[in-house]
């Protein structure tokens, strides 16, 4: 069986912190219930662009800080990008 690569990410954290259930989260994101959140939270999924947004709301805190790997990640190869078309 092929073992997929978690994404890693700190939204449980931060629903501690703000003292939320999932149930909670997944009320302030429009979703009808937490099992979203419970993938999002155990890494098998990324949320899609609106759901990002609304969990960095709901949390009050930053993508950055939901997903710092993997906006870390997106950042350098942006920054990757910027350099070759500045050596074309």
């Amino acid at each position: 069986m092929k073992e997929s690569k978690l994404i890693e990410n700190r939204i449980w954290k931060y629903r501690k912190i703000k003292g939320l259930k999932q149930e909670d989260l997944a009320f302030l994101l429009g979703q009808e219930n937490a099992s979203h959140i419970s993938r999002y939270e155990r890494g098998l999924v990324i949320p899609k662009l609106e759901k990002l947004i609304k969990l960095s709301y709901g949390l009050n805190t930053d993508i950055e800080s939901l997903y710092p790997e993997l906006v870390g990640k997106w950042q350098e190869d942006v920054e990757k990008k910027k350099l070759q078309s500045v050596n074309k």
